[in-house]
């Protein structure tokens, strides 16, 4: 199984010259349309929440839309200033200097696309097409407004006036940036589950979760043992346990869950087994390919930040590297954390039995890997090192799972 460790790291924010152009000045326009995309899509999505809930005509509900989402986004920006001690005075200026051109073009961006998407406005809030049309709609107004704000930036105007005060509110742009690309892959399955008929889409749910579970075994599996095989010349495979041990345990059911995830994709696509019929929707499935997406680059992202420390199983004389950065400063086993919800999309994309052992034997593997075989190793390994890191460090998700 993949194992590694890592120390926390805190990152603070300093408050430095702007970048002119290059890499460095795309990277803070992102971080800045990311920080105004999370005011804008608060507002947006709460004025077509309410808007949609009181019945509100399609203009009605788009002005309060608008409405909050410049509401929420000069809050999201003056409040820190607000309580760093600015004055109302001070924060009023720097708040429509940062925002007001971003929001504006993310409004008519998105609005417009939701008015344009037939049904969207009219779906009602338990109608998959309603967050899916708006979940593309705002990450496309994001992208929208991506160049307007870097050139505000080079000529000194938009978010650089608010990078001048050295303070900045709000979730990380990481945290936005993996929101948007979750809602992109779920806004776009629905909108393609929308454009087929959803019997049509249900017939080729199977085939769609057949090509994704084979890229997915290419990537996640072939492509990263290449690549380590590559730097290193080890491929990073790690069998040595004895027959019966619990990592032999760990690893015939892992071998299982990725067999039978294989075989469920199969037997929907040829209809040779019947979905559970309580799952058996587009909307399901749809769903289900956003989550398989999310966890597949999760995986591939997790795997990537081992660098060569990465292995598959556990080799009790061998000493690795601990890892110290990207996903692991977060949870202590990220790959298997993006895995499990691989599997879980394939089950909602692929609803039958098979593949719901797919996700169980995973899940059980994960656990007896993870705290039967690579704790002890890596606490027999490094210490007191992995000891206080596990004591703050959650196991699979952030702060739970913590070692006493």
């Amino acid at each position: 199984m993949e194992h590694a460790s890592h120390h926390h790291e805190h990152h603070d924010h300093h408050h430095g010259p702007l970048p002119t152009g290059g890499r460095a000045l795309d990277l803070v326009a992102f971080s800045a349309t990311l920080h105004c995309l999370t005011g804008c899509a608060i507002g947006e999505i709460t004025g077509m929440v309410v808007g949609t809930a009181l019945g509100f005509s399609e203009w009605g509900t788009v002005a309060l839309a608008v409405t909050l989402a410049f509401l929420f986004g000069y809050t999201l920006t003056s409040f820190p200033l607000l309580r760093a001690g600015f004055t109302v005075a001070a924060v009023i200026p720097i708040a429509l200097a940062t925002d007001t051109v971003s929001i504006a073009i993310m409004e008519v961006v998105d609005n417009a696309i939701m008015l344009l998407i037939p049904g969207a406005m009219e779906a009602g809030l338990t109608n998959e097409l309603f967050w899916g049309s708006l979940s593309v709609a705002l990450v496309i107004a994001g992208l929208a407004a991506f160049p307007a704000n870097r050139r505000l930036i080079q000529r000194g105007k938009g978010h650089a006036v608010l990078h001048e005060t050295g303070i900045h509110g709000g979730p990380s742009p990481r945290t936005v940036g993996t929101i948007a690309a979750v809602a992109w892959v779920f806004g776009s399955a629905v909108l393609l589950a929308e454009a087929l008929d959803e019997g049509d889409f249900n017939s080729a749910g199977g085939w769609i979760a057949v090509a994704l579970y084979l890229i997915y075994l290419l990537l996640a599996f072939g492509l990263r043992t290449w690549i380590q095989y590559r730097r290193t010349g080890d491929s990073g495979f790690r069998f040595k346990a004895r027959a019966g041990s619990l990592e032999w345990a760990a690893g015939v059911l892992f071998t299982l869950a990725l067999i039978a995830g294989g075989i469920a994709a199969v037997l929907d696509a040829t209809d040779a087994i019947e979905p559970i019929d309580a799952f058996d929707s587009a909307g399901v499935r749809a769903t289900g390919i956003a989550v398989f997406i999310a966890g597949l680059f999760g995986t591939l992202y997790a795997q990537l930040a081992m660098g060569s420390s990465w292995r598959v199983g556990v080799d009790d004389a061998e000493r690795t590297e601990l890892v110290t950065s990207g996903p692991f400063a977060t949870v202590r086993n990220p790959i298997f954390s993006a895995m499990l919800p691989t599997t879980l999309g394939l089950a909602m994309l692929v609803p039958n039995i098979v593949a719901v052992v797919a996700l169980a034997a995973l899940f059980v593997a994960v656990q007896l890997q993870v705290r039967l075989v690579e704790e002890p190793y890596l606490l027999k390994t490094h210490g007191e090192t992995y000891r206080e890191y596990a004591a703050r460090v959650g196991r699979f998700v952030p702060r739970l799972g913590r070692l006493a």
